[in-house]
């Protein structure tokens, strides 16, 4: 992301590239990269963004964001957050099992962003 991109656009475009299908698409945009003079903008804007994303039942009209396709992914997903996290990562949302609304019975998962990390890290690998 460069200091010349429309913010608004940038920040809907990845929150939709890489949160849509609950992050399970193989094409899910999951770094980013942030030119130094925008990025505390972009990322306020950013976690702003993901954590207005309405995480439930995907048969609702309301929902943005429904559950992962298994409990193993689930958990899988929580090992990579903790490894994230091991590594050096700071959490900026997310990180967490959404509760109310009847979703402890599913699979469902915040919408997680973790920032700080480098590309010889195992998460990013």
């Amino acid at each position: 992301m460069f200091d010349d991109a429309d913010l608004d656009h940038a920040v809907n475009g990845v929150l939709y590239s890489i949160f849509s299908s609950s992050g399970e698409a193989c094409i899910a945009g999951s770094r980013l990269f942030v030119q130094r003079s925008i990025y505390d903008t972009f990322m306020k804007r950013l976690a702003e963004g993901a954590r207005k994303l309405r995480v439930g039942d995907p048969s609702h009209v309301e929902t943005q964001m429904g559950p992962l396709i298994t409990a193993a992914h689930r958990e899988t997903v929580e090992r990579y957050v903790a490894l994230g996290l091991e590594e050096g990562g700071r959490l900026v949302c997310g990180g967490e099992r959404p509760v109310g609304d009847g979703r402890e019975e599913g699979t469902y998962y915040q919408p997680t962003i973790l920032e700080g990390l480098t590309n010889d890290v195992r998460i990013c690998q």
